[in-house]
């Protein structure tokens, strides 16, 4: 088996492309995205990078996005996320509607899309979600990770059948529509070298220390570093979805204290539509 993880999604990437170069990037400037750029470089293609902000919020993602692409010099599209409540529910509404989903990761990592995949000319769309959670990096997966390798694989065995019903399966549905998402983390080689590989040598000293190790030249030349974190926390999403918990209509008596509810009392008002015609 290789030892390193970067000629591993090099082969991935070189296979899935096929031989293009018409290539775009779903960047956030994070760990897996910055690896996926990267690796389009080795391979010589210019990718065209798509980072998405909500209007008005300056995120880290937004400012590294634009650094990186200015030290690689590739074109950057930033893609604007109307900061207006009344876009905000219907847009929530649609996601609901057409995904068939109230999962909160599912809609809210989804919401970008509505407004990123339209800009996107190129017909290879660049992901860098993983095959479930190999890096183990939330709290079920740290407490199994600290039990020894047998049971970090049997937590990562386990988030990769539910992922069948997370977020990354509807997004792929999303791009695939009119593009062809290319995930190089989501490859067999790939999965075999996290598996055998336990929580603290994927990550100590830091979070993701191999990204950090085999794309090390690359990191040096940005000025804004990586960090981990969600890009719905990051952005502000998170906090611009939790604006419709304070509607009198979708959240009659406030009784719901999450948006999950607020989703889920939509996809009745949805269904009982429905039922009307």
């Amino acid at each position: 088996m290789n030892d390193k993880l970067r000629p591993l999604l090099l082969k991935s990437l070189k296979e899935k492309l096929n031989g293009s170069k018409d290539v775009a990037i779903l960047y956030s400037g994070g760990f897996e995205s910055f690896s996926c750029l990267c690796l389009c470089l080795e391979l010589g293609i210019k990718p065209h990078l798509y980072t998405f902000y909500l209007d008005g919020v300056e995120s880290h993602d937004i400012r590294k996005a634009r650094i990186d692409a200015q030290v690689f010099h590739v074109p950057l599209t930033e893609v604007k996320i109307p900061n207006d409540y009344d876009r905000l529910k219907e847009d929530v509404f649609w996601l609901i509607e057409a995904l068939k989903t109230t999962r909160k990761t599912v809609i809210q990592c989804a919401h970008p899309l509505l407004y990123a995949l339209p800009e996107i000319d190129e017909e290879y769309v660049v992901i860098g979600l993983e095959r479930g959670r190999p890096w183990g990096l939330n709290q079920k997966g740290t407490t199994a990770g600290y039990k020894g390798l047998e049971e970090f694989n049997k937590y990562r065995l386990f988030a990769i059948e539910e992922q069948k019903r997370n977020s990354i399966h509807y997004i792929v549905n999303m791009i695939n529509e009119n593009h062809v998402c290319v995930r190089p983390y989501d490859d067999d080689d790939v999965n075999d070298w996290f598996m055998a590989r336990g929580y603290k040598e994927l990550n100590q000293p830091h979070a993701k220390q191999p990204i950090l190790d085999e794309f090390a030249e690359e990191h040096k030349a940005c000025v804004i570093k990586l960090k981990h974190a969600s890009y719905q926390v990051e952005s502000k999403l998170r906090e611009f979805h939790d604006l419709l918990l304070e509607d009198n209509e979708l959240n009659p008596n406030h009784q719901y204290k999450s948006v999950v509810g607020v989703y889920n009392n939509i996809q009745k008002l949805l269904n009982k539509e429905e039922t009307l015609f």
